[in-house]
């Protein structure tokens, strides 16, 4: 009936829409997927019966419903990977100091990197952001090194781990110093080393293994 594609659609876009608007891109990506799933719970009237022990459902029209969920399934295709498009590009643009994480970034990505393939997004727009946004989640953990040294000393006193990351690495160059270099500049200054500076090495060090090919 029209009113269940009608609700059907509100479920999907306008939790999507909400935490758009609200700058919550990570909740988008839930919203989307629980919206798609309450659309199907909505239409479960599709199935005329359930056997007891066997959980079989047969189908009232089956040309007809296999017709539709073909066209819906290509309908969600198109609508989203827009909506993953706009997230990849939020993770490019966020940076640390706007509140974006490391992890809320690398969490975000490998979510938005593995719906690509459930979907079969394939486009090269697609591809260029999900190649960009994995570079921009290990440029985050680089410069979270930095972040927890100004957090110990200071900024200014942080001095020579922004000289080193700037000697070390050009944004957007996609080559990073290794973590054995990272390691050497905190030898030469000791006093800007502590146990979560090296927590962030750590990390750095797990995102560059787990994401460079």
């Amino acid at each position: 009936m029209i009113y269940k594609k009608i609700i059907s659609v509100l479920l999907i876009m306008a939790p999507v829409m909400w935490f758009g608007l609200i700058g919550k891109p990570t909740e988008m990506t839930i919203a989307l997927f629980a919206g798609f799933a309450c659309s199907v719970l909505l239409n479960l009237d599709k199935f005329e019966s359930f056997k007891a022990g066997q959980i079989e459902a047969k189908l009232r029209e089956a040309d007809k419903a296999i017709k539709e969920a073909n066209a819906t399934i290509g309908q969600l295709r198109r609508m989203t990977e827009p909506l993953m498009n706009y997230l990849l590009a939020h993770i490019i643009r966020g940076n640390r100091i706007a509140g974006v994480s490391g992890y809320d970034k690398e969490e975000l990505f490998k979510r938005l990197s593995e719906n690509s393939k459930q979907f079969s997004i394939d486009s090269e727009y697609n591809k260029e952001l999900l190649a960009e946004a994995k570079y921009n989640v290990i440029e985050t953990f680089l410069y979270e090194i930095e972040f927890e040294v100004e957090g110990k000393v200071g900024y200014e006193r942080a001095e020579p781990i922004r000289e080193f990351i700037n000697k070390n690495y050009v944004p957007n160059s996609k080559k990073f110093p290794s973590v054995a270099k990272v390691r050497l500049s905190f030898d030469e200054h000791p006093n800007l080393y502590n146990n979560k500076v090296e927590d962030s090495i750590k990390e750095y060090e797990r995102v560059l293994n787990e994401l460079i090919d």
